[in-house]
């Protein structure tokens, strides 16, 4: 029966909703990796490169600025830049573990390169931060051209 087979389905991915949003909301409390090698943190201190490609940090923030074909067709970054606390795509990436955070925290070149990051992907989409300590955003110059390309 058609309606059987949508309502298992319907029940079991609320559970994997509930059960997902339950781990981020309590800080993945089964992880196990906390004591990692901080690759997160390495890479941005210009320590290590990304995965797979080799890329540095630095590579990202000077050459790549404003440069969207090489960030639109170039998806390995990402989860380097904005790494997760969950497995994501990238399985070359690592996932962001506790210790990270609060070591992240306490590190100002490594906020400096993320706030660096998080500038250049605003640009891509056509955004611009206003405000660096409320987090204000607003429409760039850029922007008609910009949102219309994520209609393409």
């Amino acid at each position: 029966n058609k309606d059987n087979l949508d309502t298992s389905f319907k029940r079991k991915r609320s559970y994997f909703a509930a059960r997902d949003l339950y781990m981020y909301r309590h800080g993945y409390p089964a992880k196990s990796r906390e004591n990692s090698g901080q690759v997160n943190l390495k890479f941005y201190m210009k320590e290590i490169p990304l995965k797979p490609d080799g890329i540095y940090i630095d590579d990202i923030l000077t050459t790549w600025k404003g440069d969207y074909d090489k960030l639109e067709n170039n998806h390995t970054y990402i989860q380097w830049l904005f790494p997760l606390r969950e497995p994501g795509l990238n399985w070359h990436a690592e996932e962001l573990t506790t210790e990270e955070i609060k070591e992240f925290l306490k590190t100002k070149k490594a906020k400096s390169n993320y706030l660096q990051g998080y500038e250049i992907m605003l640009d891509f989409f056509g955004m611009k931060l206003e405000d660096k300590n409320t987090g204000a955003v607003a429409r760039a110059s850029n922007w008609k051209e910009r949102f219309q390309h994520l209609n393409e």
